[in-house]
């Protein structure tokens, strides 16, 4: 590497007091967000941290010129794979099977790991696998940071990599929407597979999800498997000058091998989803830095990138903006409704996946519920709880919390009234994101002995349900 790098940024080599101030700074900004907002954090919030320690090193404005830039396209990224999710809703299941089932005679990496370590609970070891999987979120601008105050030259050929890396997935995610284990487990087309997460075995580890559009899926290639195959090989770049290059580098190379072995025990991704995503990385490691030396793409500055940047970042929001318009609390009814009736009797329904915004627990209320007893089962005040139903109604009152740092809030309700499939039997519950799995059933109701149908938890069907028998599984 020549001079030039070392030139443009302060080293730690002599560990300065302001130096050593600035790591304190970096660390304690760094825990206060872990203990505020919890793992993963996201890209915006991480690079408040960098920001404390360019602030004591009294280097703010090369920090916010470098970072600037950077930030604003890992927003757009993340809003892209939300849109490729939006516009490919339904993934692949079984390419990626067939391939996996091929690499390890018949076997699935994630359904064996699972029988194997998994009991049902988290154990320490749990915690520890789900904290090392969140902390890929990290460990990428944690690294360019340190670059960027070593080596300039490392620093801007690692983001442009890394930027390179995060767009060709979002591309990927929308031409192959790819479902990893614990969705093909959820859809029963391989055997049981949990998504190991803080709640145990539910919804998705968050992070990486956009502003307003999110992507459940995102499998192929693995992100996880690719940022952590290029940390290693930048790693492994630089320790070249450094006396303890063999132990750094095979330090760093345990790095990409771990995190795959815990998105895979986890349930978010195949074998074959990492091979494509060290891959992708690998192949982005040797193709950016050939592009970026054409003569036509050195004129490329990092005011005209945050520029352009700020601009598809602002088109892609409002595209999303104009495209959840259909989520409103009117038309989410509709939606929910109209899916519920295209569901075969006998099959699974995932609220999560019906609506995707934010939300962590449903409460089910009926239609006659009092505002009164909506805020004694919420636990909390809720100012907008609408008035009782007429006591004849057969609506429902579906109350969407989502639980945060601080507080928990109504993010959405939706009243949904008696469709082709009914909702009564899940009135006076409440369901976890995770739980909430239903089944769509089938049934005799009195007086009249009318056919039925009705969503019931995916567990089974309490006899009373339909006052008769029901049919299906």
């Amino acid at each position: 590497m020549d001079s030039a790098g070392s030139l443009e940024a302060p080293t730690f080599a002599g560990r300065s007091r302001r130096e050593v101030a600035a790591l304190s700074v970096f660390a304690a900004a760094l825990a206060i967000e872990i203990a505020l907002f919890g793992l993963p954090l996201t890209p915006e919030r991480f690079l408040l941290a960098p920001l404390a320690a360019a602030i004591v090193l009294k280097r703010t404005r090369p920090y916010v010129r470098d970072f600037l830039p950077f930030l604003l396209l890992i927003l757009l990224y993340e809003e892209l794979r939300g849109v490729a999710h939006l516009l490919r809703p339904h993934p692949y299941y079984r390419p990626q099977i067939r391939i996996e089932e091929a690499l390890f005679g018949g076997h699935l990496p994630s359904v064996e790991l699972q029988h194997w370590l998994w009991t049902g609970h988290l154990r320490f070891f749990d915690h520890v696998i789900i904290v090392f999987s969140s902390i890929h979120f990290i460990v990428p601008p944690a690294l360019a940071f340190f670059f960027w105050l070593t080596d300039m030259l490392l620093f801007r050929r690692f983001v442009r990599t890394y930027l390179a890396l995060s767009f060709f997935g979002a591309l990927m995610f929308f031409l192959f929407p790819a479902a990893p284990p614990w969705a093909a487990s959820r859809a029963g087309v391989i055997r049981p597979v949990a998504l190991i997460s803080t709640d145990g075995s539910g919804s998705k580890v968050p992070g990486g999800s956009g502003l307003l559009l999110h992507n459940p899926y995102a499998a192929i290639p693995s992100l996880h498997a690719g940022y952590a195959m290029l940390v290693f090989l930048f790693v492994a770049s630089y320790a070249r000058r450094l006396r303890w290059r063999w132990p750094i580098t095979i330090v760093a190379a345990l790095y990409p091998l771990a995190m795959g072995f815990c998105v895979v025990y986890t349930g978010n991704h195949y074998v074959v989803d990492l091979l494509i995503g060290f891959a992708s990385a690998i192949g982005a490691f040797v193709v950016v830095p050939r592009l970026v030396h054409r003569p036509s793409l050195r004129v490329v500055r990092p005011r005209l990138v945050a520029g352009v940047a700020t601009a598809l970042l602002a088109l892609t929001l409002a595209t999303a903006l104009a495209t959840a318009a259909p989520l409103s609390r009117l038309t989410a009814a509709d939606s929910l409704s109209s899916s519920l009736a295209e569901t075969g009797t006998g099959r699974l329904v995932e609220l999560g996946s019906l609506l995707p915004f934010p939300w962590s627990r449903v409460y089910v209320f009926p239609g006659d519920a009092s505002p009164q007893r909506i805020n004694r089962t919420l636990g909390f005040a809720w100012p907008d709880a609408p008035a009782a139903a007429a006591p004849q109604s057969r609506s429902v009152l579906l109350v969407f919390v989502r639980t945060g740092a601080v507080r928990r809030e109504v993010v959405r309700e939706i009243h949904y009234d008696a469709g082709e499939v009914g909702l009564g039997c899940l009135a006076g519950r409440s369901f976890t994101r995770t739980d909430a799995r239903f089944r769509v059933t089938s049934g005799l109701v009195a007086p009249f002995y009318a056919y039925a149908r009705a969503l019931v938890p995916a567990s089974g069907v309490a006899p009373t349900c339909f006052g008769a028998q029901a049919y299906g599984p």
